[in-house]
């Protein structure tokens, strides 16, 4: 196969290397053979990890290298032995999920943890763990009750239905659930108390307010844009003081804050226009009806400065309560699991935070590690691009496309990959863009 530019410059590029790769685009034909090319450069497998999200791409990838390099042994020459060697470490090679990866080297470095190395890996959400997470739930629940915890009362009485708390824990489960893809969860989850304060407040205002801005500068573009274009008419004196007035309210606007009172779009009516004016006026009536509508989309609908703040601060009380909940989750949880031996994909990826926050462990693992390869990147959550982060010491080829992101119901955020790109285009590293198609015309 002929290679493409993009292709051959990403096989031969080194350092941190990032791939944005469109679908049928040979994304994975070019990361088996900058591997093999890696191995026949003399890395030894030993030193490259790879890895991917599925068991069955880490099956086809090795099996992919596998005939790559039995292809390159004829020609080796002095190399052959070598290659052969190397050919025999590929099934036990460390390619493969990223949650395998973590599995195994938990069962390495358990006594680092105080956890079992027969350790069983369960789903999150298969009939074990959700008859776990049941019982600890009732345990969390039942204590609950028995203390008479007024910040249990308080969410209760947000979120009790027809005399069930069932809601409210689903709510626990989903919020736990979703959270855990977070590197450091237990200290948002801890700090959440000290979001719900006047200063709290006062920065969630002026953050509002900043995020406003750009959607106000792109009203003042449409009506300079619309305003260019309009057709003079006989009335053009009455338009162009419309146009200045809602240019004047959009400016003033963008600059208050949002506990102002906003001004109003236009205080001067549209002018009744000639009969040769009519579509022109008619134009921009809609135009301005639109503009209206968006502005006061804008505006919100906030009440004075003093309600708001007693609101936010109410509503924080809820949020402690619920963060506290499911913190007491959390760890009964982990009990339930610890007393059963049994470990979720989760604990995997935080169980090997850990590890890595140890310099000592980090360093005997990442010293193995010469080669680091990411498959699929665009569907990394925050806490394995964290594991991944930690791991990197060398060469660090990542490829993926964040148009093919699919795995979103497990949290996979692929802002991750855009940053990670945006960097790399700025001096950090490497970006190459694959997008010529070789799957279809």
């Amino acid at each position: 196969m002929k290679l493409t530019e993009e292709q051959l410059a990403a096989i031969e590029s080194r350092g941190k290397v990032i791939v944005s790769a469109s679908a049928g685009s040979g994304k994975t034909f070019v990361m088996i053979e900058k591997l093999a090319n890696a191995v026949l450069n003399g890395a030894d497998l030993d030193e490259i990890l790879a890895v991917t999200f599925t068991k069955k791409a880490a099956a086809q990838m090795k099996e992919k290298l596998r005939k790559v390099l039995v292809s390159r042994i004829e020609s080796a020459g002095e190399n052959r032995d070598r290659l052969k060697v190397q050919l025999s470490k590929i099934s036990t090679a460390d390619v493969s999920t990223i949650h395998s990866f973590c599995a195994r080297l938990l069962r390495k470095y358990f006594y680092a943890l105080g956890i079992n190395s027969d350790f069983e890996v369960i789903s999150s959400d298969d009939a074990v763990a959700r008859e776990l997470k049941k019982r600890a739930m009732d345990t969390v629940f039942e204590e609950l009750y028995e203390s008479d915890d007024r910040d249990f009362k308080i969410l209760l009485k947000c979120f009790m239905k027809k005399r069930s708390d069932g809601a409210l824990r689903r709510l626990v489960l989903q919020a736990h659930s979703e959270i855990r893809s977070c590197a450091d969860y237990l200290n948002i989850l801890e700090n959440s108390r000290s979001l719900y304060s006047k200063d709290g407040f006062d920065k969630l205002c002026a953050d509002y307010a900043s995020s406003l801005k750009p959607k106000y500068a792109a009203l003042i573009a449409a009506v300079n844009d619309f305003r260019a274009t309009f057709p003079q008419t006989q009335k053009q004196a009455v338009y162009d003081k419309i146009f200045n007035e809602m240019l004047i309210s959009l400016t003033a606007a963008a600059e208050s804050s949002v506990f102002d009172a906003k001004p109003a779009l236009s205080l001067t009516r549209k002018p009744a226009d000639a009969d040769s004016d009519k579509l022109a006026g008619e134009e921009f009536k809609r135009f301005k009806d639109g503009v209206a509508k968006r502005y006061k989309d804008l505006t919100g609908d906030f009440e004075k400065y003093e309600t708001e703040l007693d609101r936010f601060l109410s509503s924080g009380r809820v949020a402690a309560a619920f963060s506290d909940i499911v913190i007491k989750f959390d760890r009964e949880y982990a009990a339930v699991k610890s007393e059963e031996n049994k470990l979720d994909y989760n604990d995997l990826e935080h169980f090997v935070l850990e590890l890595l926050a140890d310099d000592g462990v980090r360093n005997e693992i990442v010293s193995g590690y010469k080669f680091v390869f990411v498959d699929e990147y665009q569907d990394v959550n925050p806490t394995q691009e964290r594991i991944i982060e930690r791991l990197v010491r060398g060469e660090c080829f990542m490829v993926g496309d964040v148009k093919q992101s699919i795995y979103g119901f497990r949290l996979a955020d692929p802002a991750i990959f855009l940053s990670r790109k945006s960097d790399y285009e700025n001096g950090g590293g490497t970006a190459i863009d694959f997008n010529r198609n070789f799957r279809s015309s």
